[in-house]
Protein backbone atom coordinates (compact mmCIF):
# COMPACT_ATOMS: atom_id res chain seq x y z
CA UNK A 1 0.00 0.00 0.00
CA UNK A 2 2.93 2.33 0.57
CA UNK A 3 4.34 2.04 -2.97
CA UNK A 4 1.49 3.91 -4.74
CA UNK A 5 1.80 6.78 -2.26
CA UNK A 6 5.55 6.90 -2.76
CA UNK A 7 5.10 6.92 -6.54
CA UNK A 8 2.59 9.78 -6.30
CA UNK A 9 4.97 11.84 -4.17
CA UNK A 10 7.81 11.26 -6.65
CA UNK A 11 5.62 12.28 -9.59
CA UNK A 12 4.48 15.46 -7.87
CA UNK A 13 8.04 16.33 -6.88
CA UNK A 14 9.20 15.76 -10.43
CA UNK A 15 6.46 18.02 -11.78
CA UNK A 16 7.51 20.82 -9.43
CA UNK A 17 11.14 20.49 -10.43
CA UNK A 18 10.36 20.50 -14.15
CA UNK A 19 8.11 23.55 -13.85
CA UNK A 20 10.63 25.75 -12.07
CA UNK A 21 9.92 29.46 -12.14
CA UNK A 22 12.57 31.81 -13.41
CA UNK A 23 14.30 34.35 -11.21
CA UNK A 24 11.96 37.22 -10.32
CA UNK A 25 13.29 40.77 -10.28
CA UNK A 26 11.22 43.31 -8.30
CA UNK A 27 9.01 45.60 -10.40
CA UNK A 28 10.38 44.13 -13.64
CA UNK A 29 7.35 42.19 -14.85
CA UNK A 30 4.13 44.02 -15.71
CA UNK A 31 0.93 41.95 -15.72
CA UNK A 32 -2.27 43.17 -17.39
CA UNK A 33 -5.30 41.14 -16.36
CA UNK A 34 -8.95 40.75 -17.24
CA UNK A 35 -11.46 38.53 -15.50
CA UNK A 36 -15.20 38.09 -15.32
CA UNK A 37 -18.04 36.27 -13.66
CA UNK A 38 -21.80 35.81 -13.94
CA UNK A 39 -24.08 35.43 -10.92
CA UNK A 40 -27.73 34.38 -10.93
CA UNK A 41 -30.32 34.57 -8.17
CA UNK A 42 -33.86 33.21 -8.38
CA UNK A 43 -36.42 34.08 -5.71
CA UNK A 44 -40.17 33.58 -5.90
CA UNK A 45 -41.13 37.23 -6.38
CA UNK A 46 -40.30 40.85 -5.76
CA UNK A 47 -42.13 42.64 -2.90
CA UNK A 48 -44.78 43.85 -5.38
CA UNK A 49 -45.45 40.26 -6.53
CA UNK A 50 -43.65 40.53 -9.89
CA UNK A 51 -41.33 37.65 -10.95
CA UNK A 52 -37.80 37.87 -9.66
CA UNK A 53 -35.01 36.78 -11.99
CA UNK A 54 -31.73 38.51 -11.18
CA UNK A 55 -28.51 38.37 -13.20
CA UNK A 56 -25.29 40.12 -12.23
CA UNK A 57 -22.18 40.44 -14.39
CA UNK A 58 -18.70 41.40 -13.20
CA UNK A 59 -15.78 42.56 -15.34
CA UNK A 60 -12.42 43.25 -13.67
CA UNK A 61 -9.39 44.91 -15.22
CA UNK A 62 -6.11 45.21 -13.35
CA UNK A 63 -2.42 45.93 -13.65
CA UNK A 64 0.13 44.37 -11.32
CA UNK A 65 3.82 43.73 -10.77
CA UNK A 66 5.92 41.19 -8.89
CA UNK A 67 7.61 42.51 -5.74
CA UNK A 68 9.58 39.27 -5.30
CA UNK A 69 9.00 35.55 -5.91
CA UNK A 70 6.36 35.45 -3.16
CA UNK A 71 4.45 38.75 -3.45
CA UNK A 72 2.53 40.52 -6.22
CA UNK A 73 0.79 43.89 -5.89
CA UNK A 74 -1.61 45.70 -8.18
CA UNK A 75 -4.53 48.04 -8.72
CA UNK A 76 -7.86 47.20 -10.30
CA UNK A 77 -11.33 48.31 -11.29
CA UNK A 78 -14.37 46.04 -10.94
CA UNK A 79 -17.42 46.91 -13.00
CA UNK A 80 -20.72 45.44 -11.77
CA UNK A 81 -23.73 45.25 -14.11
CA UNK A 82 -27.19 43.70 -13.69
CA UNK A 83 -30.40 43.16 -15.59
CA UNK A 84 -32.36 45.68 -13.51
CA UNK A 85 -30.68 48.66 -15.15
CA UNK A 86 -29.29 50.02 -11.87
CA UNK A 87 -25.67 49.70 -12.91
CA UNK A 88 -22.99 50.01 -13.64
CA UNK A 89 -21.49 50.01 -10.17
CA UNK A 90 -17.76 50.56 -9.72
CA UNK A 91 -15.15 49.34 -7.28
CA UNK A 92 -11.64 50.83 -7.42
CA UNK A 93 -8.78 49.59 -5.29
CA UNK A 94 -5.67 47.53 -4.85
CA UNK A 95 -4.53 44.08 -3.82
CA UNK A 96 -1.57 42.17 -2.44
CA UNK A 97 -1.12 38.49 -3.31
CA UNK A 98 0.98 35.83 -1.58
CA UNK A 99 2.08 32.90 -3.75
CA UNK A 100 2.09 29.60 -1.84
CA UNK A 101 3.76 27.72 -4.74
CA UNK A 102 6.89 29.84 -5.26
CA UNK A 103 8.91 26.87 -6.57
CA UNK A 104 6.79 26.48 -9.71
CA UNK A 105 5.89 28.62 -12.72
CA UNK A 106 2.22 28.30 -11.72
CA UNK A 107 0.74 30.23 -8.79
CA UNK A 108 -1.63 29.29 -5.99
CA UNK A 109 -2.30 32.59 -4.28
CA UNK A 110 -3.98 34.17 -1.29
CA UNK A 111 -5.02 37.80 -1.60
CA UNK A 112 -5.90 40.73 0.63
CA UNK A 113 -7.62 43.70 -1.02
CA UNK A 114 -9.28 47.07 -0.46
CA UNK A 115 -11.78 48.88 -2.71
CA UNK A 116 -13.66 52.16 -2.69
CA UNK A 117 -17.09 51.57 -4.20
CA UNK A 118 -20.63 52.81 -4.83
CA UNK A 119 -22.10 49.29 -4.67
CA UNK A 120 -24.45 48.55 -1.78
CA UNK A 121 -26.33 45.28 -1.35
CA UNK A 122 -27.44 46.26 2.14
CA UNK A 123 -30.39 44.10 3.17
CA UNK A 124 -32.05 44.60 -0.22
CA UNK A 125 -33.01 42.19 -2.98
CA UNK A 126 -31.03 44.18 -5.56
CA UNK A 127 -28.02 46.46 -5.03
CA UNK A 128 -28.24 50.23 -5.22
CA UNK A 129 -25.82 53.16 -5.45
CA UNK A 130 -24.26 54.50 -2.29
CA UNK A 131 -21.00 56.38 -2.69
CA UNK A 132 -17.98 56.14 -0.45
CA UNK A 133 -18.20 52.55 0.79
CA UNK A 134 -14.93 50.97 1.91
CA UNK A 135 -14.72 47.28 1.05
CA UNK A 136 -12.16 45.06 2.77
CA UNK A 137 -11.81 41.51 1.55
CA UNK A 138 -9.77 38.61 0.35
CA UNK A 139 -9.49 36.15 -2.50
CA UNK A 140 -7.86 32.89 -3.45
CA UNK A 141 -7.10 31.47 -6.85
CA UNK A 142 -4.89 29.43 -9.15
CA UNK A 143 -2.83 30.97 -11.96
CA UNK A 144 -1.97 28.50 -14.74
CA UNK A 145 1.04 29.56 -16.85
CA UNK A 146 0.27 27.84 -20.14
CA UNK A 147 2.96 29.95 -21.84
CA UNK A 148 5.60 32.45 -20.79
CA UNK A 149 3.48 35.48 -21.74
CA UNK A 150 -0.08 34.24 -21.22
CA UNK A 151 -1.75 32.86 -18.09
CA UNK A 152 -5.25 31.73 -17.12
CA UNK A 153 -6.56 32.11 -13.58
CA UNK A 154 -9.62 30.98 -11.65
CA UNK A 155 -10.68 31.75 -8.11
CA UNK A 156 -13.15 33.34 -5.75
CA UNK A 157 -13.32 36.65 -3.87
CA UNK A 158 -15.30 38.03 -0.93
CA UNK A 159 -15.45 41.55 0.53
CA UNK A 160 -17.54 43.48 3.05
CA UNK A 161 -18.34 47.13 3.79
CA UNK A 162 -20.51 49.06 6.26
CA UNK A 163 -23.07 51.49 4.83
CA UNK A 164 -24.17 54.79 6.43
CA UNK A 165 -26.73 52.90 8.56
CA UNK A 166 -24.05 50.50 9.79
CA UNK A 167 -25.48 47.61 7.79
CA UNK A 168 -23.16 45.16 6.07
CA UNK A 169 -22.87 45.15 2.29
CA UNK A 170 -21.26 42.03 0.83
CA UNK A 171 -19.62 41.47 -2.53
CA UNK A 172 -18.65 38.03 -3.75
CA UNK A 173 -17.77 36.31 -7.01
CA UNK A 174 -16.25 33.29 -8.68
CA UNK A 175 -14.05 34.40 -11.54
CA UNK A 176 -12.07 33.22 -14.54
CA UNK A 177 -9.45 35.45 -16.08
CA UNK A 178 -6.75 35.91 -18.69
CA UNK A 179 -3.42 37.64 -17.96
CA UNK A 180 -0.75 39.06 -20.27
CA UNK A 181 2.82 39.26 -18.91
CA UNK A 182 4.65 42.05 -20.75
CA UNK A 183 8.16 41.47 -19.39
CA UNK A 184 8.22 37.94 -17.94
CA UNK A 185 11.48 36.65 -16.46
CA UNK A 186 13.51 34.41 -18.71
CA UNK A 187 13.71 30.71 -17.97
CA UNK A 188 17.01 29.64 -16.42
CA UNK A 189 19.26 27.19 -18.26
CA UNK A 190 20.89 24.48 -16.15
CA UNK A 191 24.56 24.04 -17.06
CA UNK A 192 27.45 22.08 -15.52
CA UNK A 193 28.72 23.09 -12.08
CA UNK A 194 31.53 25.62 -12.04
CA UNK A 195 30.13 27.80 -14.83
CA UNK A 196 27.85 30.80 -14.65
CA UNK A 197 24.11 30.33 -15.05
CA UNK A 198 22.90 31.82 -18.33
CA UNK A 199 19.49 32.81 -19.57
CA UNK A 200 17.93 31.06 -22.52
Amino acid sequence: MKKPHLLLILLLSGTLLIAQRAEVKPFRNIIIGNSGSILYDDLNAMPDGSPYDYWEYHWTTNIATDLNRFLRAGVQRIGIYNNFGDGPFNMYGGFLQLDVLPATKHRLFLEANYHRADFCACQELTPYHEKGLNFFGGATGFDWAFSRFFHLDVGMALAWALDKNQEWSAFGEYFIGFDIHLFPPKAMKVIPRGKNVKHL
